[in-house]
């Protein structure tokens, strides 16, 4: 049996190098992204210590803050654990602010979500309406 030698036209030497090229750029941004994620735990303790020294909408803006990098690695991993406590620092966030902040709105829509994911998690007809009245 004869073999032939292996032929490889430049359009598909191109795509390939294309390939490694957009594989290479990929990891680099997840693992940027992984350090972000990993950097979420420093983060939440620097707050919980500063937010007794803070004005009272200073440490409801961290801690709303806090809340949606949480709920944002929730998306990442699926982890209930980050939605749970994204829920809880935006929960602490809307009850730190007065009535008439003017942020109010947004921590509320922001604690309508959380409640909305959870709810599309578990079904949980409370995190629903809770997810109305918020919002």
């Amino acid at each position: 049996m004869l073999t032939s030698p292996v032929h490889i036209n430049t359009a598909t030497a191109a795509r390939v190098g294309s390939q490694s090229t957009h594989e290479q750029a990929y990891n680099k941004h997840l693992g940027h992204l992984e350090q972000s994620l990993s950097a979420i735990p420093s983060a939440g303790a620097g707050v919980q210590e500063t937010i007794g020294r803070q004005p009272q909408g200073h440490s409801a803006r961290w801690l709303n803050n806090l809340g949606n990098r949480l709920a944002s690695r929730y998306e990442r991993t699926r982890n209930m654990d980050d939605l749970e406590q994204a829920i809880e620092k935006i929960q602490q966030a809307v009850e730190k602010t007065p009535e008439a902040h003017p942020d109010l709105a947004k921590w509320l829509g922001n604690l309508g979500n959380c409640l909305a994911r959870r709810y599309g998690r578990t079904e949980n007809m409370d995190d629903l309406e809770q997810a109305i009245e918020k919002t």
